[in-house]
C-alpha cells in the first residue's frame, strides 16, 4: 500500500559510487522489461549507458537516495524536455516516485521561464502511467519510440521554472 506522504529522499548527481549504484539497480531483468520492452535491444543498452555515463550537455540525471533506507532507491532526469526515472523494483509502489517528481519539479529561486516537459510511458506501465497523471501531466496519444521499442504513451505538462541546482 502506497505511504500517505512521498518518503524522504534526497536527489544528488550521478557521479562515483552512484553510477554503479545505478548501474546495480539497472541489472535487474524485470526492471529493464518494464523501462525498455525487456528486448535487450540497442536502444536498451544505449538508455542504460546513458544512466551511467558521461552527462550530455544540457541534461540532469539524478540519483534519488533514502536517507531513512541508507539506499540508491531510482534516479530522475531530464534530457532538454524528456523526462525520465526509473524506481528500484523492490521499491515500486512505496511512494518514491511521487517523492523523486515531487522534489525534481518543485519551483525554485531566481527561475527562467517555464517550460513544456514530456515523458514516453509504455501503456501496460499502469504505475507510471497513474504517477505521471497525478503530477499533473496530461495524455496526449500514443506514440512511437526509437530504436525499436514498444510504442509508448506521451504525457506532457508545463513545468514549473527553475534554477537547475538541485
Amino acid at each position: 500500500m502506497k505511504p500517505a506522504r512521498p518518503p524522504a529522499i534526497t536527489l544528488e548527481p550521478i557521479e562515483g559510487d552512484l553510477k554503479r549504484a545505478i548501474a546495480a539497480l539497472l541489472e535487474d531483468r524485470p526492471l529493464r522489461a518494464a523501462l525498455y520492452g525487456g528486448r535487450g535491444n540497442v536502444a536498451e543498452a544505449h538508455a542504460i549507458a546513458a544512466w551511467c555515463g558521461a552527462r550530455a550537455p544540457g541534461s540532469l540525471r539524478l540519483a534519488a537516495r533514502c536517507p531513512e533506507l541508507g539506499q540508491v532507491v531510482g534516479a530522475i532526469g531530464l534530457v532538454g524536455d524528456e523526462l525520465s526515472y526509473f524506481i528500484a523494483r523492490p521499491r515500486w509502489s512505496s511512494g518514491f516516485g511521487s517523492a523523486m517528481l515531487g522534489a525534481l519539479l518543485r519551483p525554485r529561486g531566481e527561475a527562467s521561464a517555464a517550460r513544456r516537459l514530456f515523458a514516453r510511458v509504455a501503456r501496460e506501465n499502469v504505475a507510471s502511467r497513474r504517477l505521471l497523471d497525478a503530477a499533473g501531466f496530461a495524455e496526449r496519444g500514443l506514440e512511437v519510440r526509437p530504436g525499436g521499442l514498444p510504442p509508448g504513451i506521451r504525457y506532457e505538462r508545463l513545468a514549473p521554472p527553475w534554477r537547475g541546482d538541485l
